[in-house]
């Protein structure tokens, strides 16, 4: 307990700073000026629209690592897409040569690039109007500025890229809409638009605050962001915000649809207010193939590690206990 007393006097002493990283004061400046422009770009919505006849699918992923006694790593991970039933899965095994950063890395990138095949896969011949992919496409390009050298597999870089637009251009060719869903973000697109206009003076006197900072402190009702469309045209950025006790959810949704200037997001925002079903259910598509595709501990343990045991011969004991091991969705 005596941490706990440590911990409150922690909370105490920097009081001020902790509530202005949750929410934006009313009386600040910084309030005033993002109020200015809020209500014009932030849409009060709510939706009931019965969305069943739409053709939806979801892909996640998965996946686990252990430290071999060489010091190599055993990496396998999978992923899996599932729409009113299962549809695909990839999957992948391998022993790898990678220090603690270019492990983090690697795990995210390979859990990614198995998304891509997936949802390949799954178009190949079928017919699909949506598909939710967890995470964020922006987050994705930025993987341009990863130098990531895998010891025996030197192309996996341009692979990734490479299974990423074919998996987009076949979705385009296919009229499919690819919408990324992101609990957590850091994002600043929709305060760039609130703040677009401003003096430099002006600029300059504001905190850094994220989107979901800002909404979470002005939004008086659910509702969603005006799209900002990047440059590209090919995707565009909001916020959905399903209700006013949650967090916002960042949505990234990449379609040709955001060629046309006058292009329309309500059957988007719609779909996700559907499919919304509280704060850990936030899309039920996703949260269905999240439960089918995650390593647990004990499918780890007892089928797959006892397999690998038999399988080679030699017995396999953790060198720092079981919590060495790595498990990842």
């Amino acid at each position: 307990m005596e941490t706990y007393t440590d911990f409150i006097n922690y909370i105490n002493s920097n009081l001020d700073e902790i509530r202005s990283n949750l929410i934006i004061a009313g009386d600040s400046y910084d309030y005033n000026i993002y109020k200015k422009n809020f209500d014009k770009y932030f849409h009060y919505y709510r939706s009931n629209k019965d969305l069943k006849n739409k053709r939806i699918l979801a892909v996640d992923s998965s996946i686990f690592s252990r430290q071999l006694y060489s010091g190599m790593v055993f990496i396998m991970a999978r992923a899996y897409s599932f729409s009113n039933k299962f549809v695909e899965k990839t999957f992948s095994a391998g022993i790898y040569d990678l220090n603690p950063m270019e492990l983090r890395n690697f795990e995210i990138l390979l859990m990614e690039h198995l998304e891509h095949k997936c949802v390949i896969k799954s178009i190949e011949n079928e017919r699909y109007d949506y598909i939710f992919i967890d995470g964020s496409y922006k987050s994705r390009l930025n993987h341009f500025n990863i130098d990531l050298k895998i010891p025996g597999n030197e192309s996996f870089m341009s692979e990734y890229f490479s299974t990423m637009n074919k998996m987009i251009s076949m979705a385009g060719e296919k009229g499919i809409d690819l919408i990324y869903i992101a609990k957590s973000s850091v994002d600043n697109s929709f305060r760039n638009l609130l703040i677009n206009g401003l003096s430099n003076d002006e600029k300059s006197r504001l905190r850094n605050a994220s989107d979901h900072l800002i909404i979470k402190s002005l939004a008086k009702e659910p509702g969603y962001t005006e799209p900002v469309i990047e440059s590209s045209g090919k995707y565009a950025i909001m916020d959905i915000l399903p209700e006013i006790t949650d967090i916002p959810l960042k949505i990234n949704v990449v379609s040709n649809r955001f060629l046309n200037n006058n292009a329309s997001v309500y059957d988007i925002v719609d779909l996700i207010f559907y499919g919304y079903n509280g704060y850990r259910n936030y899309n039920i598509w996703l949260y269905y193939v999240d439960r089918m595709v995650k390593f647990r501990k004990k499918e780890v343990e007892n089928l797959y590690m006892r397999t690998f045991e038999r399988l080679t011969g030699i017995p396999f004991y953790e060198s720092r206990g079981d919590r060495r091991a790595r498990i990842h969705v």
